[in-house]
């Protein structure tokens, strides 16, 4: 089977992106939506992120839309709202930024945090105790698909 490539109508953004409105249409294309690290759009002078919690809001966005059948001036826009940020370094090491409560934390607290978050949004308690027992045995054996940033000792 031979793949089909559409070409996406209107103005691309340096980086690929695609200019879209308030409701993610298409710059001179009303019937046609782009959402998540494809749309190119600004919220109060700060552009769009190309990270999975926008690429959901703009997804909700447009199925609420698209369902209602209004015309999107009669819709709100869209406006991103930022649940944060969490990195982990290294093992018991981790960074957060969530913006709503104004918080930073670093070391051990932020990858605790990142833990909690990322074991409760997963489904079933057998299934957050198997993978937490999984992480914790990536990491005593210092899996490389866990350990991100490694300390060079030998310098």
């Amino acid at each position: 089977m031979k793949t089909k490539y559409i070409q996406i109508p209107g103005k691309k953004m340096h980086n690929g992106r695609i200019p879209v409105d308030q409701h993610f249409r298409l710059i001179d294309h009303a019937n046609v939506y782009a959402i998540g690290d494809l749309a190119y759009g600004e919220n109060q002078d700060k552009v769009w992120p190309q990270v999975a919690p926008f690429a959901v809001q703009s997804a909700e966005h447009v199925a609420k839309h698209i369902s209602s059948g209004k015309k999107s001036d009669h819709l709100s826009q869209f406006i991103y709202k930022d649940p944060g940020s969490m990195a982990v370094l290294k093992a018991f090491d981790g960074v957060c930024q969530i913006p709503r409560y104004h918080l930073q934390l670093t070391g051990l607290p932020a990858w605790l945090l990142w833990l909690f978050v990322h074991l409760y949004g997963i489904i079933g308690g057998r299934n957050r105790i198997l993978a937490l027992l999984e992480r914790g045995a990536d990491y005593i054996r210092h899996n490389a698909a866990v350990t991100l940033i490694r300390e060079d000792n030998n310098t």
